[in-house]
């Protein structure tokens, strides 16, 4: 048939034929279909294409459908193919798994496979938590293993028909570098079914930082069920890429919990035992970190945190010690911001919380197993302390449920007064703290209430936020110390005339200082005849002329040279002996020599 056809029934198509007319060209023919309605080519677009940039789940997934084999991942997957390759279904399977560098295991419930994608491995939860003191079932002692199994300092992939990257660990102790400085050349290489020269790069990464991990192995954990029956549900439910977690650890083993992933396992089952032993890898290289948005969050995923490059302790530690100061020696600095508190520093083997940047001075921020320091204000407003709705911050706990009584134009909990000479006249603070809302509303936020000597409120201040309904949202502000105060507290405010059914919930609230640092001075106070306290906490004093000399205003610390060749200094304590220090300087008239010095 030629020309157009406005209706016309066709018989048995015979023959198809193309290029009769020469006018094709070099144009290359693969696949050829013909069919009965217009739907017939739906879902021919991936095949037409080879199934090219498919997700390596996806991919597994659809063969196991086409072959009427069970294959289910165990999330989406975030990596992409290049076309398919051929072979057997489980050689396509394979080679999709080491795309995406997951786990590729039987199901148990039914017979097919199912695959572990990396993703869903990442900063997930423990399935299955033991203590090795306890009666739980762990089979004990350990047996770790300190070896090079699995070590590679020397990664190069490439794609399929394509490019390639290599990466190697220069430095530290599992590097190319020759003992005693690293461990020797430890390489590898793969070729891999990627979609983009973009890839091999990402893929050499992420096997570096796997290959690197300097981290003690425990090969196998075994828990033997037969008189553990608490702990039957949990461990029969920890499958391949699921976590497992051992506390309190003998002393001759590393500080710290242990953490494992599950690889594989056997187990035994008789008259005298229901044994199960995990062949298991370190967890905590899948412990990972995602861009997401700076103030609210959905996922503990967006809660996770970049190390620097090098630190260590700027002062020995004892067994009370609170306050811990650092030097960053290379690479970028400890984090001075609240928001990103708390998270967990790993000093010497022992695990640290950092609950933040710069003190802070209002108790029980976290609200980890109760509510002390805390209350409700006026107007019949009710906290509770809640484990259902949680921030997704790996080291929350709980929250604090604030209830209202309902028609009052503001509601608030409060946390108990820090006492008298916490705050200075003048000083900066931030207030802080997680906000979660089921419905949203439009007043929400943390406030300052400063006090004077004798506990009676002289100011109070904050700035009311839109909280969406349904996410966790970080709220900050900086407030100054009033006139008069010599302490304070945070309040968790609702504006707004909120009902008993606006109920919200917070966590993490803190009135931190602005400024992380040892020694910091904003001069935001007055003073006259000193210098008096310096935010951070330090007193300066002074040498040289008469008191008169010396002042603070304006935001600067003052000295005034009333006669030629007398030096003015204002100094304060500091017992450290590394250090950077930056001053802002300015003086009144020229020729007039200012300068700061340690000494």
């Amino acid at each position: 048939m030629t020309g157009t056809v406005t209706s016309a029934t066709t018989g048995v198509i015979n023959q198809i034929r193309f290029g009769d007319d020469a006018g094709m060209n070099s144009t290359v023919i693969g696949h050829v279909a013909v069919g009965n309605t217009s739907t017939a080519f739906n879902a021919t677009a991936g095949v037409l294409v080879g199934w090219h940039a498919e997700e390596a789940a996806s991919r597994i997934a659809r063969i196991g459908g086409e072959e009427e084999l069970h294959a289910y991942p165990t999330s989406a997957g975030d990596e992409q193919c290049g076309i398919q390759p051929s072979g057997t279904a489980l050689e396509v399977m394979r080679a999709a798994g080491e795309v995406d560098e997951g786990i590729l295991g039987e199901q148990r419930a039914v017979l097919g496979l199912r695959y572990v994608t990396r993703a869903s491995m990442y900063n997930q939860p423990a399935a299955l938590v033991l203590d090795y003191t306890g009666d739980d079932g762990l089979v004990t002692p350990l047996e770790p293993t300190d070896d090079d199994q699995g070590v590679t300092n020397d990664v190069t992939v490439a794609r399929t028909s394509g490019s390639s990257a290599r990466l190697t660990q220069s430095t530290g102790a599992l590097s190319t570098q020759a003992p005693p400085d690293g461990i020797g050349l430890y390489d590898t290489s793969h070729t891999l079914n990627l979609l983009n020269d973009d890839q091999p790069l990402q893929h050499a990464g992420w096997r570096l930082h796997l290959g690197t991990w300097d981290e003690t192995r425990f090969p196998q954990v075994s828990v033997n069920l037969a008189n553990a029956p608490a702990s039957i549900e949990a461990a029969a439910g920890v499958d391949t890429g699921s976590r497992l977690q051992i506390l309190n650890s003998p002393a001759w083993l590393p500080p710290g919990p242990i953490d494992l992933l599950v690889q594989g396992y056997t187990e035994t089952l008789d008259q005298f035992e229901w044994k199960i032993t995990y062949n298991c890898a370190p967890a905590r290289p899948f412990d990972v970190a995602w861009l997401g948005a700076g103030s609210s969050v959905t996922a503990a995923r967006q809660l996770q945190w970049l190390d620097t490059d090098g630190s260590q302790l700027a002062e020995p530690l004892d067994t009370t010690e609170t306050t811990v100061d650092v030097h960053t020696l290379t690479g970028p600095r400890w984090t001075p911001n609240v928001s990103d508190t708390p998270f967990d520093w790993r000093v010497g083997g022992e695990v640290m919380t950092v609950t933040a940047s710069g003190a802070f001075v209002n108790p029980n921020p976290f609200f980890d197993t109760d509510l002390t320091g805390w209350s409700g204000a006026a107007s019949g407003t009710s906290i509770a302390r809640s484990t259902t709705v949680i921030p997704p911050h790996p080291r929350a706990r709980a929250s604090m449920q604030v209830t209202p009584a309902g028609g009052f134009s503001a509601v608030s909990a409060r946390s108990d007064l820090t006492g008298t000479g916490q705050v200075i006249p003048g000083q900066r603070w931030k207030i802080s703290g997680w906000f979660y809302s089921p419905g949203g509303w439009p007043a929400l936020y943390p406030s300052a209430q400063w006090a004077d000597a004798g506990g009676s409120v002289v100011a109070s201040g904050g700035i009311s936020q839109a909280v969406p309904a349904g996410q966790w949202t970080y709220l900050e502000d900086t407030v100054t110390v009033p006139a008069s105060a010599t302490q304070v507290r945070i309040v968790a405010r609702a504006d707004g005339t909120p009902t008993s059914a606006d109920v919200f919930y917070v966590w993490g609230l803190r009135i931190c200082r602005v400024s992380s640092s040892a020694l910091y001075d904003e001069f935001g106070r007055t003073a006259s005849s000193a210098w008096g306290q310096a935010a951070s906490g330090q007193t300066w004093s002074t040498s040289g002329g008469t008191a008169a000399d010396y002042n603070v205003t304006g935001g600067y610390g003052a000295h005034r040279l009333a006669t030629t060749n007398a030096s003015r200094r204002s100094f304060t304590p500091f017992t450290y002996t590394d250090f950077d220090a930056y001053v802002s300087l300015t003086r009144a008239l020229p020729r007039r020599a200012v300068f700061c010095r340690a000494a």
